[in-house]
């Protein structure tokens, strides 16, 4: 399965599956709710940072209940607790030796996005991974909108990257 996201406005991009559209992420950068609107095959949620600190995340359905959240181990750590559908994962942050997060599942990785020096044309990508049996669409929406500000920072703002998949 290869995925890739397409930059289609300033702040909105198009998540793809094999060629078929799975969904959009809008970005709200300037919101003080909702700061990303995940729309997933025809169902809405909100995305959106909290805590004193706003180092926590959450995802709202479109009645406004949380479907999955994270939470802060320490305030010093790079991981952080995801609770999705009563399993918990681990929402790790690494660079090793480029940024990259990944969502983990008993000590595997189930789907990272990742920088990646491709080739000498185009000096960084974004390599998205995912395991085999990883269809939970919501995860690459939740770790896009983690991942884009470390994207559009290293690579600019010719954000028509190519996105490369190895799963």
């Amino acid at each position: 399965m290869n995925r890739s996201w397409e930059k289609i406005q300033n702040d909105a991009f198009a998540f793809f599956v094999d060629k078929t559209e799975i969904g959009q992420l809008i970005m709200k950068p300037h919101s003080s709710s909702v700061q990303a609107i995940a729309l997933i095959q025809g169902k809405e949620y909100g995305i959106k940072r909290t805590g004193i600190w706003k180092n926590n995340v959450e995802i709202s359905d479109e009645n406004n209940q949380v479907v999955a959240h994270t939470r802060i181990e320490k305030w010093y750590a790079q991981t952080l607790t995801l609770t999705y559908q009563g399993q918990s994962y681990q929402l790790i942050t690494r660079n090793n030796p480029l940024a990259e997060m990944a969502i983990t599942y008993k000590g595997s990785d189930i789907l990272a996005y990742g920088l990646h020096a491709a080739d000498n044309r185009d000096p960084l990508a974004v390599r998205i991974t995912a395991s085999s049996r990883q269809d939970e669409y919501i995860f690459d929406f939740l770790l896009w909108y983690l991942f884009w500000p470390i994207a559009t920072e290293s690579m600019g703002d010719y954000l028509t990257f190519t996105l490369l998949m190895t799963a």
